[in-house]
């Protein structure tokens, strides 16, 4: 039986989305600064990173279950289900990696230092000499994924590589968080 009091939640999604997208990306480009030799990262700044990837981890985990909670017990009668609780915690994913996105495309357009731009130009003709003896489409694939890095439409690309992982957790967290409609209404 559906709920015809119900509000959108596509709201719900959008607002967590948005603030977990800020404190992401904002995230990102302090580990992206904290690094001197982006080529050649010091060990207490791969630590550092470690320990920020972790709490970002958890800190989405806690962003997804507060909107749902706070739809299904705010916006939806104190109910919700499994379908809707995945949708919510998908597209709050997905819109944190977009806005997420749009922070690193502005910080490795406008932001980046021109130091950090040639070490990774340096670093990839390196390479690209290195593997001067390795097959073709070893190479290839190499020096384009090194590219990539200095490019900053690729930062769009992410939200669609990690969809599936972000889909585990929405569902992970649709099945904590979900809760039956009570019988009668």
């Amino acid at each position: 039986m559906e709920n015809h009091n119900a509000q959108p939640w596509l709201p719900t999604a959008l607002r967590y989305g948005l603030i977990l997208g800020l404190l992401a990306g904002l995230a990102g480009v302090g580990l992206q600064l904290l690094q001197d030799d982006p080529v050649n990262p010091k060990t207490s700044a791969a630590i550092i990173s470690l320990l920020v990837v972790l709490v970002m981890f958890g800190v989405s985990l806690g962003f997804n279950y507060k909107a749902v909670a706070d739809y299904r017990d705010d916006l939806n009668g104190g109910w919700i289900t499994l379908g809707k609780a995945f949708l919510i915690g998908l597209a709050m994913y997905f819109i944190a990696d977009m806005v997420a996105a749009v922070i690193n495309f502005l910080y490795l357009s406008f932001l980046l230092p021109a130091e950090a731009k040639e070490a990774l130009q340096e670093a990839i003709e390196a390479t690209e000499e290195r593997m001067a003896d390795a097959p073709p489409i070893l190479k290839n694939f190499t020096t384009r994924a090194m590219s990539s890095a200095l490019n900053p439409a690729s930062a769009f690309i992410g939200p669609f590589v990690w969809l599936i992982w972000n889909a585990i957790k929405a569902i992970i967290m649709a099945a904590i968080t979900k809760k039956d409609q009570p019988l009668g209404v």
